[in-house]
């Protein structure tokens, strides 16, 4: 039995474990970011107030649509249509959401992010799901 078990795939042995975690858990298997820019009109820096009012806007939609965030300072580059490498102070706001939750407010978040990459005068602002990143043009 031992043998056999051991050469189940590893993915067959976790769905048979039981639960690390209490039943009340709560399990938020869709995860998503947004890259808040702190430029505007392609490399023309913002304002420290205006970034914070950015990064208050995004948190606020997403905890009012998801119920939480977390918030990384970090600095992003990109290369902008003339070739040029733009770097910029950037927050990642990403938040966590259950899977049904998710396919009804999803075309909240990309209204959202249509709308933001326009009034930002971005050329597109960074959207991160499940491990991939889509450059949102503005609507």
């Amino acid at each position: 039995m031992v043998l056999k078990r051991i050469m189940t795939p590893r993915k067959q042995r976790l769905r048979r474990r039981p639960s690390l975690f209490p039943k009340k858990t709560v399990r938020l298997e869709k995860q998503m970011a947004i890259v808040v820019p702190s430029t505007k009109d392609l490399n023309k820096p913002i304002s420290e107030k205006e970034m914070q009012a950015r990064v208050q806007t995004v948190r606020n939609f997403l905890n009012q649509t998801f119920g939480g965030t977390t918030r990384i300072k970090g600095i992003g580059s990109y290369t902008s249509k003339g070739g040029k490498v733009v770097d910029e102070n950037v927050v990642v706001v990403e938040s966590f959401a259950d899977a049904p939750d998710w396919e009804r407010k999803k075309s909240l978040v990309a209204g959202f992010l249509q709308g933001k990459a326009g009034e930002w005068g971005q050329e597109t602002v960074g959207y991160e799901f499940e491990g991939d990143l889509f450059l949102v043009e503005p609507a």
